[in-house]
């Protein structure tokens, strides 16, 4: 029993050791994205500010920016219908970081069911064993 439960905290280990390299890996695509949408809206509003300013009038450009802010209201309800969580930066994050998760862990051929599935026999394991061998008190 002892040499089973050191099998399967060796393989609990090297399930966690893919695990963790997986997250780190898994951050990466969303940052990069957060990255190109930040240049996107920084090139979006100097294009709003030229077509505002110099080019046309505000009264020109009213509905068109009315029409992006519903746009972006509608993207919003979209995300929402798609994912149940609210549309904001920190849930569209997590949402990018956990498909790239996925799609790692197909590829790594990472099951997260069998690690929580070993996890939970090998704490099972050791309350068995502490139960069977429960620790002895010396008297001083």
């Amino acid at each position: 029993s002892i040499n089973a439960e050191y099998m399967g905290e060796a393989a609990l280990a090297k399930q966690a050791t893919l695990r963790d390299r997986l997250l780190v890996m898994s951050e990466g695509l969303p940052r990069w994205y957060g990255r190109i949408g930040l240049f996107a809206l920084a090139v979006h509003w100097c294009g709003l500010f030229q077509l505002v300013f110099h080019t046309f009038d505000w009264n020109v450009m009213e509905p068109v920016t009315y029409f992006l802010g519903y746009t972006l209201m509608m993207a919003g309800i979209l995300f929402y219908t798609i994912t149940k969580r609210e549309y904001e930066f920190d849930s569209v994050w997590q949402v990018l970081k956990e498909r790239r998760f996925q799609a790692l862990a197909r590829k790594h051929e990472f099951h997260q069911h069998e690690y929580e599935a070993l996890q939970t026999e090998l704490e099972w394991q050791r309350r068995l064993v502490a139960t069977l061998h429960p620790p002895r008190h010396s008297s001083l």
